[in-house]
């Protein structure tokens, strides 16, 4: 039942975001504490994360901004260090509540406030960054939408923007690996179902690719925003 679960999950989700943008990991996290551990989730997560990156870099133009990405990483690896640690102490409810609550803010800023944003690359703007990705990476497995915003907010062009975006999510997806590894939560069966999510997720992007042409995503996207403020909400309340 786990496997077909996945499938399904991992097979449209990687659609889903072909057409709406959302990232497939915030959809994972949202499913798949409600089938095995908030901690599997997190490991089969951190290898979705990983291939997807690597296949992105390898197969896309790079215009990589070394600055830019190189202090965003670097935050990321002491915070996301420092917040793997604090999980051995904290409740999976906590964290739940916790996701529940970011899924809410992430829903609202995409659907009110996810205007043609415009910053200068910064020292203060690298630590923000690098923190509130730290910070979501580790305790909830995602960490795309802080990144996405600072990154095409001081983007020159859309090259630059991918290509920092993909050079960061595979760097520090290694490290994210590492990091569940030496927490123990990389057991066997969470690497099964990671490889399995990896085969239907790469499965949705040829399918999504040959089928889905230049499908509008608009209305979707609107409808999935809102599902991640009614999913944030219940998150909240019930702790998981």
């Amino acid at each position: 039942m786990m496997v077909v679960l996945l499938v399904l999950l991992m097979f449209f989700g990687s659609m889903m975001q072909m057409v709406t943008g959302l990232g497939l990991p915030i959809i994972a996290m949202i499913i798949l504490p409600q089938a095995v551990s908030y901690q599997s989730s997190l490991g089969i997560v951190v290898l979705v994360n990983l291939a997807h990156a690597l296949v992105a870099l390898v197969t896309g133009k790079r215009q990589i901004d070394w600055e830019k990405c190189l202090w965003v990483i670097a935050v990321y690896f002491v915070v996301s260090t420092i917040c793997v640690r604090m999980m051995s102490w904290t409740s999976t409810s906590l964290l739940m509540r916790g996701m529940g609550a970011v899924l809410i803010v992430i829903g609202l800023y995409f659907l009110f406030f996810n205007r043609d944003l415009k910053l200068n690359k910064s020292i203060p703007g690298y630590i923000a960054t690098g923190t509130a990705c730290g910070i979501m990476g580790a305790f909830f497995g995602f960490f795309g939408p802080p990144l996405s915003i600072y990154y095409l907010a001081t983007a020159e062009n859309t090259v630059d923007y991918q290509s920092n975006m993909r050079f960061t999510y595979l760097v520090t997806a290694l490290y994210t690996l590492g990091l569940r590894i030496w927490a123990g939560y990389m057991t066997p069966e969470v690497i099964r179902y990671g490889i399995i999510s990896v085969i239907a997720l790469s499965a949705g992007v040829l399918v999504g690719n040959r089928c889905l042409g230049n499908v509008k995503g608009d209305k979707l996207r609107i409808a999935v925003y809102w599902s991640l403020i009614f999913c944030g909400a219940v998150y909240l309340v019930k702790g998981g």
